[in-house]
C-alpha cells in the first residue's frame, strides 16, 4: 500500500523509522522512542484532523538475532493549498 493512498489531498505526512537491535519489553521500547526528538515531534504534531499510526516489523535471524523496525507517523490537514496559506 502506498502513501499516496493513505494521505488525503490537502494533508501533510511525517514519518520516522526507528531501528531497534533487539526484542525489548514494551516499556523499554516506549522509553527508547520517547528519547528521540523526531519521534516526539511526530507524536506532538499540531494541526487539524491529526491522525497517528504505528507499524512494527520484526525480522528474526539465526542465533537469536533480530532487527525491530518501528514506524511512527502522522497525517494532518495542511494550512496551505498549492503553495498559498489559507
Amino acid at each position: 500500500m502506498s502513501l499516496k493512498n493513505c494521505v488525503l489531498e490537502g494533508s501533510s505526512f511525517r514519518g520516522v523509522p526507528v531501528h531497534l537491535k533487539s526484542l525489548l519489553e514494551l516499556h523499554e521500547v516506549l522509553e527508547s522512542l520517547k528519547e528521540k526528538d523526531d519521534v516526539r515531534e511526530v507524536l506532538n504534531q499540531d494541526g487539524m484532523s491529526v491522525r497517528h499510526a504505528v507499524r512494527v516489523k520484526v525480522q528474526m535471524y539465526p542465533e537469536e538475532i533480530c532487527a525491530v523496525w518501528v514506524m511512527i507517523a502522522c497525517t494532518w490537514k495542511s494550512n496551505t493549498i498549492q503553495g498559498k496559506k489559507k
